[in-house]
């Protein structure tokens, strides 16, 4: 039963929907790792710390945590500001200031909001912007500059990249993990994968499926689309859709212009398909593979509607009823009867 072309379109599904989906989570695994000290800090939250300690420090590494919280007496400007520039490379605000803070017998580098003097500090402890290290240390007196510690405490928006992570990681994992535990079900029971139900479930495949299979061996194929003389399959990558030609009620060609920074880089062509029950689904291929594909169905389906208007489209989207029993009368003076 599943040896044939319904069998061989659902194996290649489940395959590429497992495969997909394996990637998927070990990507998002590989990410959660690579931000795994990040994360950590960031769900447990900063660690009293004494200014001290720090100075004991050669990099933020030697912390089992980065996020930190430590009080200082005073703060004092560098002159170094993060700002924001127009196009033009005009400065049109300030993001963030640099200063400087005691750390026992040596000094830290604080990125602050514009303008804070605030002296409780949290934030992480990051490696410092090289531009700004070496111009705040060159400014020292020269009996100082050893003093300069080599990271900084950022204080500015440092737990925002916690929430992209979990706004990417948590939806891309919940996605994987649903979509492998379709592959299970279908893999389990091809009875359950939405090219059966499409065709009628376990009853469908009975009535038409020797059908199906027989027909496919010898099928004109227009790029992704095979066409039968009484049916038409469309490979997808996670899927197939599949439509008997008396279920058809109107079919025409798309073209897509695509372009970057207005910049004319090509065209894709594709036949929608619009059955009188069922959703929408469209056949892509080169622009003549298209052209046949449209003509062929023409040929072998006289009552479908081929061609697109705007009145089509009214017609389709207000009178979806009185579009259907158009196709019926084409039907009709066809001497086709409907299935």
């Amino acid at each position: 039963m599943w040896g044939g072309f319904i069998g061989s379109q659902i194996r290649r599904t489940n395959r590429n929907l497992l495969i997909t989906n394996a990637c998927l989570l070990l990507g998002v695994g590989v990410l959660l790792a690579v931000n795994a000290k990040y994360l950590n800090d960031w769900f447990r939250g900063n660690v009293a710390v004494e200014p001290a300690r720090l100075a004991q420090l050669r990099s933020p590494d030697d912390m089992p945590r980065n996020f930190v919280t430590f009080d200082v007496p005073s703060m004092l400007e560098t002159g170094y500001q993060e700002v924001e520039k127009s196009d033009a490379g005009k400065v049109t605000g300030v993001e963030a200031d640099f200063q400087l803070v005691p750390a026992g017998d040596r000094a830290l580098l604080v990125k602050t909001p514009p303008g804070s003097k605030q002296t409780h500090l949290a934030g992480q402890l990051v490696k410092a912007p090289t531009e700004v290290f070496n111009g705040v240390r060159d400014a020292l007196p020269k009996e100082y500059q050893d003093k300069l510690l080599p990271f900084m405490l950022n204080t500015k928006g440092y737990r925002e990249s916690g929430y992209w992570l979990l706004a990417i990681c948590v939806p891309l994992a919940l996605l994987g993990l649903w979509n492998l535990g379709e592959w299970t079900q279908h893999t389990r029971d091809f009875n359950t994968h939405p090219l059966v139900k499409e065709l009628g479930g376990a009853k469908g495949m009975v009535e038409c499926g020797a059908q199906v299979d027989a027909e496919m061996v010898g099928g004109q194929v227009f790029g992704k689309a095979k066409l039968t003389p009484h049916w038409i399959a469309v490979s997808q990558p996670f899927g197939t859709r599949m439509t008997r030609l008396d279920n058809l009620a109107w079919i025409y060609k798309k073209v897509t212009k695509h372009s970057v920074n207005f910049i004319p880089t090509g065209k894709t062509y594709e036949l929608i398909l619009w059955p009188s029950k069922g959703s929408m689904y469209q056949a892509s291929g080169k622009e003549e593979q298209v052209d046949q594909l449209l003509v062929a169905i023409a040929e072998r389906a006289p009552w479908v509607i081929a061609g697109f208007s705007a009145e089509l489209e009214h017609a389709w989207k207000k009178d979806r009823k009185g579009f259907l029993a158009a196709v019926e009368e084409r039907r009709n003076a066809s001497g086709r009867k409907s299935a």
